[in-house]
């Protein structure tokens, strides 16, 4: 069969969507860890201080990473959207026209 929109596109869109929802979830987790870390254990000068504020600085740069994909991570309408403008070009809009005349002229005929 041949579709114009593969339906393994919803599929992948839910995934994106539930992807986002995971990533926000992990945005949030992760900023109160970062803020609950940078609070407790910022200013202790003990042996283990550089080891924590290297921990603390990983955690701000997955916490970036995280972010940009939260943002740049398209919606599953978004994914939907973009497959079918890319099925919309000139040629294939005006084959539906032609199609659509070739139609109402058989139509026409059929009452004549």
């Amino acid at each position: 069969m041949n579709y114009i929109v593969n339906p393994s596109l919803f599929y992948w869109a839910e995934v994106f969507d539930v992807m986002k929802v995971i990533l926000g979830i992990a945005i949030i987790v992760m900023s109160i860890v970062i803020e609950l870390s940078v609070y407790f254990w910022w200013d202790d000068d003990g042996k283990d201080a550089v080891v924590r504020r290297k921990k603390i600085k990983i955690f701000i740069i997955v916490l970036i990473v995280f972010i940009l994909l939260t943002i740049f991570l398209p919606s599953g309408e978004t994914l939907v959207r973009m497959y079918i403008a890319r099925l919309a070009t000139g040629s294939n809009v005006e084959l539906v026209i032609q199609k659509i005349i070739d139609v109402a002229q058989e139509i026409v005929k059929a009452f004549k």
